[in-house]
């Protein structure tokens, strides 16, 4: 916006699938504008991300990205699967601190951040009219997220938005 000569406040609205400048390397969702030079995985993820968006005939892939979000928040909460949470630990530790946080207790935003790739990964499968009601979708699930399917928790059927395993 500077370059066009506006110094001021600036209020933007970011569509879901628009969470990275690729330009600049830079996490735009949220408050912090978080460099991701450190973190290849993100951007990968953010490219797969506006596929999914731009390729996908399923209307409701926004509600599939707040389905998959909410679940993948849910598990880094929760402590879960611990290989998903080295991962997202590691990608906490890679971008700056957050100087007024608790280095405990991350923020929504840097949650969102840290577990952006695995959001994005069920995501595709949670729009896949394919997976969407077969019983096999938690084995998918953990094929996807790199995990054992022992390890993954049980909570894909939690939204109603996928059949259940059993």
């Amino acid at each position: 916006m500077a370059r066009h000569g506006i110094h001021g406040l600036v209020v933007r609205s970011t569509p879901h699938h628009q969470g990275v400048c690729h330009r600049h390397h830079r996490w735009l969702l949220g408050g912090d504008q978080h460099h991701l030079d450190a973190l290849p995985e993100i951007l990968h993820a953010d490219l797969r991300h506006r596929r999914l968006v731009r390729c996908s005939t399923a209307p409701f892939i926004a509600l599939d990205y707040q389905c998959a979000r909410t679940i993948t928040a849910n598990w880094f909460r929760s402590s879960e699967p611990l290989a998903l949470q080295q991962r997202w630990t590691r990608r906490l530790d890679a971008i700056a601190e957050d100087a007024y946080g608790d280095p405990h207790r991350p923020t929504e935003d840097r949650i969102e951040l840290a577990t952006y790739p695995e959001t994005v990964a069920l995501t595709g499968l949670f729009a896949s009219p394919h997976w969407r009601e077969r019983k096999d979708l938690h084995a998918e699930a953990a094929r996807r997220l790199a995990v054992d399917a022992q390890d993954l928790p049980a909570d894909l059927t939690s939204h109603g938005l996928v059949a259940s395993d059993s």
